[in-house]
C-alpha cells in the first residue's frame, strides 16, 4: 500500500551525481517513494520539509556530499511518460 501522507519534492543534482544517488538510497529505502526522471533528477516522497531532505542528501549542510536544489511539488502539468503521471497522482492525493 502507498502512503500518501508525505509531501514530493522534486530533485536536481548539480554535481557529484552518483554519490547524491547513493545517499538518496540509503535515505529513501522504499523504491516506490522515489521516481526518477533522468540520471540526476528525480521525484521523492519524504516525509519532512525540503530542507530537511537537502540536508539528508548531502546537497546542504555537513556532511557536504554534491550540490543540488530540491523543490516541494504543489501542483504539476506537462507531457510526460504516464507513468510519472499515476506515480504523483497516488502521492499528491
Amino acid at each position: 500500500m502507498i502512503s500518501m501522507s508525505k509531501p514530493v519534492y522534486f530533485v536536481v543534482v548539480l554535481s557529484d551525481v552518483e554519490a547524491v544517488r547513493k545517499r538518496l538510497r540509503e535515505v529513501v529505502s522504499e523504491e516506490t517513494m522515489v521516481f526518477e526522471l533522468d540520471e540526476d533528477k528525480w521525484f521523492v516522497s519524504f516525509d519532512g520539509i525540503s530542507r530537511d531532505l537537502a540536508e539528508k542528501l548531502g546537497i546542504r549542510g555537513e556532511p557536504n556530499i554534491g550540490s543540488g536544489i530540491v523543490i516541494p511539488v504543489t501542483s504539476y502539468s506537462g507531457r510526460a511518460n504516464p507513468a510519472l503521471w499515476e506515480w504523483l497522482s497516488l502521492r499528491m492525493a
